[in-house]
């Protein structure tokens, strides 16, 4: 039998109330964390140490208002600390530097930076005494030859067409034992 109730129906406020706090709450959570699970994009050292074996021996920062060389100044900087202890770890690296005597900086992403560590890596070894050549293969926005402030041809798209020889591409900079 159907029972009436003498008395008003209002809304039950503390349920109400946290039910509007935790929903928002736990799907903003839930929402965040699956993003983050179905990203496939590699964002921390972490993320590239779990995927390869390679080491990761370094990660450095880029202060726009140092410039592109940032070795070369005499100025100390974090930044340059940066490049200290990343050239100390390559020297620590397991089996020395004679058995990891190639380092390739490498991304498919423009204005990462390739050329701004390659380089500024590149002087801090041979300011430590190592004989460096540093070659620069983008072939569609070369940047080495303007960092350094070199001279664009003969370069190493001349060579690999061989109309050149390889002394002609190797080009003398200020820094001692750097050759680009």
């Amino acid at each position: 039998f159907p029972v009436t109730i003498f008395e008003p129906v209002s809304p039950k406020l503390p349920f109400l109330v946290a039910f509007t706090l935790i929903i928002p709450v736990v799907t903003g959570i839930g929402g965040v964390t699956l993003r983050e699970y179905l990203n496939g994009r590699v964002l921390y050292r972490k993320d590239i140490e779990q995927l390869t074996d390679i080491p990761v021996i370094g990660e450095i920062a880029f202060d726009r208002e140092e410039g592109e060389i940032v070795a070369a100044s005499g100025r100390r900087s974090f930044v340059q600390e940066q490049f200290r202890q990343l050239r100390a770890a390559y020297r620590h690296l397991e089996g020395g530097v004679e058995k990891h005597n190639r380092v390739m900086v490498t991304s498919c992403v423009e204005g990462d930076g390739k050329s701004f560590v390659a380089s500024n890596f590149a002087i801090g070894l041979a300011r430590s005494g190592k004989r460096v050549v540093l070659i620069g293969l983008d072939l569609y926005q070369p940047k080495l030859h303007e960092l350094f402030q070199l001279e664009a041809s003969p370069g190493i798209s001349d060579w690999l067409l061989q109309t050149c020889k390889i002394s002609d591409i190797l080009k003398s900079t200020t820094v001692n034992d750097l050759t680009v």
